[in-house]
């Protein structure tokens, strides 16, 4: 078996919780390679430096939940299970705390299962130039206001018919595994993550009559931002590509066809998650 380790190296004791779980893994067998930006000597006892490939059997994460996500987007095209082990803050989609790295030896033994997570596709259509730019994400895709602190117009379509028209700081329309990040701090629901769902709430909406709702995967999402004139407005996947929009962007939110495979240790682990790290903060 081969790990392919991704590792922040701008967080705090990264190197010596990465050697800890190389050297687990090397113990159980299981070879370790570091990506060519990762790689430094302090890896070399354990792991050799290369590249991701067929190879590979599971990805390891090292960091907080950006770098999990930062990680999926990359390898979606892989297909190959990942294993966060938390640095963060919160680490709500890793499986493993520094504290628990002896768990690593469960991966030899097979001592666990895979969770398969829905994902979103937004194709983001600039009417002007006829241009299709295509993003892919496991927690969110977000359109916000700018640094101004001016509210923007949207609207909200659902299979091309008219939910809403919105005014307000935003939308954020997310999968199950993401309703607990950004959709739940502004007012959406917790979505069991083995469901398949899109979910849509608004951020800061002046009409209180637009709660969060909850779609069939199979929905298309359009969201329009044709009234802002002057107000800027921006659109971001899982966090990344700050896109500033035109007035004739258009953003349309699918299920996507790939998924991704959690390397998990526990059944109902999301709700462990939540009472251990949520009902605590």
């Amino acid at each position: 078996m081969t790990a392919f380790f991704v590792i922040n190296k701008s967080k705090l004791d990264s190197t010596t919780v990465a050697v800890n779980a190389m050297n687990i893994l090397n113990s159980d067998g299981i070879k370790c390679v570091v990506g060519s930006a990762d790689y430094s000597e302090e890896y070399s006892i354990y792991a050799k430096q290369g590249e991701l490939d067929k190879a590979v059997d599971f990805i390891i994460t090292i960091g907080g939940d950006g770098t999990f996500l930062h990680t999926a987007a990359l390898t979606v095209d892989y297909n190959l299970p990942i294993l966060g082990i938390n640095l963060g803050r919160v680490g709500f989609l890793a499986s493993l705390e520094k504290t628990e790295l002896e768990k690593l030896h469960k991966l030899a033994l097979q001592e666990y299962f895979i969770e398969k997570r829905s994902m979103l596709s937004a194709n983001l259509l600039s009417l002007n130039t006829d241009k299709v730019n295509s993003f892919t994400a496991l927690n969110d895709i977000v359109v916000a206001k700018g640094p101004v602190g001016r509210t923007i117009q949207y609207s909200v379509y659902c299979d091309d018919v008219l939910v809403s028209n919105y005014r307000g700081d935003g939308i954020v329309v997310s999968t199950p595994t993401g309703s607990t990040a950004y959709s739940l701090s502004a007012g959406g629901p917790i979505v069991d993550a083995k469901n398949n769902a899109i979910i849509v709430t608004p951020i800061c909406a002046h009409n209180t009559g637009n709660p969060a709702m909850v779609f069939a995967s199979n929905r298309n999402i359009k969201i329009a931002v044709s009234e802002n004139e002057a107000r800027l407005a921006y659109f971001s996947s899982d966090g990344s590509n700050n896109i500033q929009l035109e007035q004739t962007d258009e953003i349309v939110v699918t299920t996507a066809k790939e998924t991704i495979s959690l390397i998990c240790f526990e059944n109902g682990e999301q709700f462990k998650m939540i009472d251990k790290k949520l009902k605590g903060r």
